[in-house]
């Protein structure tokens, strides 16, 4: 279970697209996290308010605003003053990482993206290290009917 001061890690998705709102949701959930899912800039900002994400993943591209745009509102929020800002993106990450990290990302990861890659940018702030990801990662690997994330993936593929 990924934990800050014994409670579990809570993470914001920000995307256009439900489907991947919904596979981050199960990924992290399949780790003890607990997530909240905001499909535009402004409805974010609002979940942010009240859900005080220790992490927010995010698309650039939203539908009433830029993700480098929601991420500067991110940062001028006090809730979120010191959340982990990731940017999810299909864009080439030299491009963008320098506007990026400007902007206030503390990282960018480019799709298609690893499990690691999505966990690795929450040990700043939980109980993961390195190898506590890749741990939970090859545990989940071998996707048998009795894991978590077998389940969880499954009942999305079922659910369309």
């Amino acid at each position: 279970m990924f934990t800050v001061n014994r409670s579990p890690v809570r993470i914001l998705f920000v995307s256009q697209n439900p489907d991947i709102c919904g596979i981050y949701e199960c990924l992290f959930e399949t780790f003890g996290c607990v997530t909240a899912v905001a499909h535009s800039g402004g409805q974010a900002l609002e979940v942010a308010e009240t859900f005080l994400p220790h992490a927010v993943y995010m698309s650039l591209e939203l539908g009433d605003m830029q993700g480098m745009e929601l991420c500067v509102s991110l940062r001028n929020l006090d809730a979120t003053r010191e959340a982990v800002l990731i940017a999810v993106t299909g864009y080439s990450r030299r491009t963008i990482a320098t506007d990026d990290l400007a902007a206030g990302f503390d990282r960018c990861v480019t799709v298609p993206v690893s499990v690691c890659q999505l966990i690795l940018p929450l040990a700043g702030i939980a109980n993961i290290t390195a190898s506590t990801a890749v741990s939970a990662v090859v545990q989940e690997a071998q996707p048998t009917p009795e894991s978590k994330a077998y389940t969880a993936f499954r009942n999305i593929i079922l659910a369309r």
